[in-house]
């Protein structure tokens, strides 16, 4: 009895033992394996977002809403692209322009297809623009495209002919591109009513394989499906698209988990998100009238103003730091200045000859230091004005705040130009924008110089930035003729904030406009496999 009972002990110790053995060679094997081999993205999985208000153009030459844009991009790859001054050929091999800068030549790709399996060449691109250019669709795209003459050449060259030089022509390319096969036999006054518009068929990354709608007869839901035959080639089979009707909505289904990602929003601090931030290409400050002789609109008092407004303090307050506070005409650049100093505001007020009241407001000539700030009826606009308020009142100058409802702002206020001063924002997409906001052929309306400011230095750079000058020399001019004569006080530049969930990886497209963040949407991915080196040209 002892002797089985002992060779039953034997047996378990054997078996304990032969376990641990072949738990540690497992072990040294799965060591082994991760020393040796890398990690692979690998095609597959899938990928929720969430946006507000349902799409109407999924289209190039007519999309104009935010949702509109984003869908855009996912389903139709533009000519090429441009991020942080850096452009990327996607259907374009080449983008040349002549001498002049009045010519430019475009030369496509070769084996270019859209999602129905028809190839996309000149063919495609000139209908496309001709389309722009045709006054009955009323693409939101047609002044860009006006006095522009387009020559195809071959299957894959056109030649675009300007009547002057524009330095900024090749932004006109970010567009995608329409598929004449379909499109050919839709009379432009019917453009907008064609179904292809919510059922499109593009050459983009994705492409739409269903769509499902709501009680109100709108997509609620789109799902696309990777496009095999792009350029952009995807990583993810799949990207469901959902519509909420407000932001608020979309917050909700956000901090559920019914969606991975949103842009725009703000995320519950008990869910694990990644958020990209970016500064977008928006300035908000305040316009001053210069045609107005009040003595507070000299040089030096709107200097003071801006020396007396705390930018940090007003993001902070207002925007919980989801904005940049700067005072920089052209684009937001990282900067350490740090200009706000109050002593300084009322040292320059001072030296301009006021004195300060009993009512602490300071005065000249009985006159005091008093000008009305005008402001959209916007929630945040509001609670900037009241801090430009407060920040003014407490060096002494009267800030008299007098709010519209925004149609009435636009009609009342800045197209007759009635003001003393706005609380405005402009957006800079492209470095010329800055004529429409500072070429005094633009102060009176339609044009957007609403502070009416005059300079003939000013006049010439912006002019030569329209045409083929050294950008970067002519935008620090530019700068500097803004930044001594005040027109304006910038105040800040909002962010973007993208939120998504931490199992999508590859998401780093700087943000500038809402679609940009699809930039790179064919390098997302959620699956991965470990292989060995020698068998991949690719890791992670």
């Amino acid at each position: 009895m002892k002797k089985l009972l002992r060779n039953q002990h034997h047996s378990r110790l054997f078996r304990a033992f032969l376990i641990i053995g072949i738990i540690g060679i497992l072990t040294l094997l799965y060591q082994l394996h991760k020393e040796i081999t890398v990690p692979v993205i690998t095609p597959g999985g899938s990928y929720t977002e969430g946006l507000v208000g349902a799409p109407r153009f999924i289209n190039p030459i007519l999309a104009q809403t935010i949702t509109d844009q984003d869908v855009t991009r996912l389903v139709f790859t533009p000519i090429l692209q441009i991020t942080n001054n850096s452009t990327e050929y996607l259907l374009a091999e080449s983008f040349e322009k002549n001498s002049s800068g009045n010519k430019y030549t475009l030369v496509l790709k070769d084996n270019l297809y859209f999602s129905d399996g028809n190839k996309l060449d000149a063919n495609d691109v000139f209908f496309t623009i001709s389309q722009i250019q045709n006054p009955e669709i009323n693409s939101p795209l047609y002044r860009q495209w006006q006095g522009v003459t387009v020559t195809k050449i071959d299957d894959l060259t056109l030649e675009f002919n300007l009547a002057a030089a524009y330095q900024d022509f090749i932004y006109n390319f970010e567009i995608g591109v329409l598929p004449e096969h379909l499109w050919s036999q839709t009379l432009g006054s019917d453009f907008i009513f064609e179904n292809l518009n919510l059922d499109p068929i593009g050459n983009g990354p994705f492409a739409v394989s269903s769509l499902n709608s709501n009680t109100k007869n709108l997509s609620a839901e789109y799902t696309l499906t990777r496009n095999e035959l792009a350029y952009e080639k995807a990583y993810l089979d799949h990207i469901h698209l959902k519509f909420y009707e407000n932001v608020g909505a979309l917050e909700e289904a956000l901090n559920k988990g019914n969606v991975d990602a949103a842009y725009g929003i703000s995320a519950s601090e008990d869910q694990e998100y990644e958020v990209s931030k970016s500064v977008l290409p928006r300035s908000f400050g305040i316009f001053f009238n210069t045609k107005n002789q009040s003595p507070v609109f000299t040089q030096e008092i709107r200097r003071a103003i801006s020396h007396a407004i705390n930018r940090d303090a007003l993001v902070s307050d207002i925007f919980d730091n989801q904005a940049i506070g700067h005072n920089q005409y052209t684009r937001y650049q990282a900067s350490s200045e740090n200009i706000y100093n109050p002593t300084l505001a009322r040292e320059l007020i001072s030296n301009e000859g006021f004195t300060l009241g009993a009512d602490n407001i300071y005065q000249k000539d009985n006159r005091p230091l008093s000008f009305e700030l005008s402001v959209p009826n916007v929630e945040e606009l509001n609670q900037v004005a009241e801090f430009v308020k407060n920040s003014l009142t407490s060096i002494g100058v009267e800030v008299i705040i007098e709010t519209f409802d925004q149609g009435n702002f636009v009609q009342e206020v800045l197209r007759p130009r009635d003001y003393d001063a706005i609380l405005y924002g402009y957006e800079l997409l492209r470095p010329s924008d800055l004529y429409a906001f500072w070429h005094s052929s633009q102060i009176n309306e339609p044009g957007l110089n609403v502070s009416m400011f005059e300079s003939k230095s000013l006049d010439t750079h912006l002019e030569d930035l329209r045409k083929d000058g050294s950008q970067e020399e002519l935008l620090s001019e530019i700068s500097e003729s803004l930044v001594q004569a005040h027109p304006a006080i910038i105040l800040y530049s909002p962010l973007g904030r993208y939120i998504t969930a931490p199992h999508v990886k590859g998401i780093s497209a700087t943000v500038e406009q809402s679609q940009d963040r699809f930039a790179d949407v064919a390098s997302w991915y959620t699956k991965t496999r470990r292989m060995w080196p020698f068998f991949t040209d690719s890791t992670l």
